[in-house]
């Protein structure tokens, strides 16, 4: 803009001073026309035209020299630009590596939830078959020398239109030879004392303890000495068994394995019955922590059941 006024100034200066030049010009002319006056005379007449010739060169030196001026700022203006453009050149490839790597990273997260939400909707509208568990432990059955497991259709459960497990729920087993012998409670001197399970549904009075230990090839405990008339006569003699023809059946028993407490304290002995040769009152055992005979009133006994098994006092 500067240089725009400055150019138009010295154009303005130039024009007025060749009009001033060219009006002396035709003076000039005019005089030396006019013979009376030039007729004889010798006169100087100057029109400035050397003046306005210099003059014109001086300006035209200045503008040129500003010219040069202008030229190397534009040039330095030019550099500075083009390294700015390098800059920004630079930062947009960084920037546009950092949106490469941050869209890749996108697309991968992007993917992994798509696998995602097929899995969540695979699982809740595709069919599943059930599978079994494994099968439980075995336990008493209802019948004698016999013994029961389970297992469930749980391993996964069937959903969505899935078919159901094949196969049997429960299983039977003979278990003769020892395998239905139950929890070993103590060990002594050649003696293994058993809390082996009653099959289920046996009705407590004697001999159900002796069958279920023959059953699980053992002997029942004799409760007392030698002599007395409540042993029965397929029970074994043992370091356990009572000195006295007493009723604490199980207590050398609870003794050993409870902290030498009585019987219907030991726990461990709940819901156990020893063989007692005293018909019409049935085995002899613990039932909620305390001693309870077999015959809970004339002609009803307690029953060996799932939700409240019973137990026989063997050795083997």
């Amino acid at each position: 803009g500067k240089l725009k006024t400055r150019s138009s100034h010295l154009t303005e200066g130039i024009n007025k001073r060749m009009k001033a030049a060219l009006v002396c010009l035709v003076v000039m002319a005019y005089l030396l026309a006019d013979s009376s006056t030039a007729q004889g005379s010798t006169f100087e007449f100057k029109c400035g035209v050397e003046e306005l010739k210099d003059d014109f060169i001086s300006r035209m030196d200045n503008v040129e020299g500003n010219l040069n001026n202008v030229e190397d700022k534009l040039n330095n203006v030019e550099d500075k630009l083009e390294g700015k453009l390098d800059e920004l050149q630079v930062q947009h490839q960084d920037l546009q590596g950092k949106i490469d790597r941050l869209a890749t990273v996108v697309d991968g997260k992007l993917d992994d939830l798509k696998q995602l939400l097929e899995k969540v909707i695979t699982s809740q509208y595709q069919p599943v078959d059930g599978g079994w568990t494994q099968w439980g432990k075995w336990s008493a059955s209802g019948s004698y020398f016999e013994q029961t497991r389970g297992r469930t259709c749980s391993n996964p459960a069937p959903s969505n239109g899935g078919s159901s497990c094949t196969g049997e729920s429960d299983e039977k087993e003979a278990c003769t030879g020892g395998r239905c012998k139950g929890e070993k409670l103590y060990t002594s001197d050649g003696y293994s004392f058993f809390k082996t399970p009653v099959p289920y549904g046996t009705s407590m009075e004697h001999p159900a303890v002796s069958k279920t230990c023959i059953g699980a090839g053992m002997k029942s405990v004799c409760s007392f000495p030698k002599g007395c008339i409540s042993n029965s006569d397929s029970c074994r003699m043992t370091p356990l068994s009572t000195t006295t023809c007493g009723w604490s059946t199980m207590h050398p028993l609870s003794k050993l394995i409870c902290n030498g407490k009585q019987a219907p304290e030991c726990p461990k002995l709940e819901g156990m019955f020893s063989d007692f040769n005293n018909p019409p009152r049935g085995e002899y055992g613990i039932v909620g922590g305390k001693y309870a005979w077999a015959e809970i009133k004339t002609d009803v006994y307690h029953v060996s059941k799932k939700e409240t098994p019973y137990f026989a006092y063997c050795v083997l």
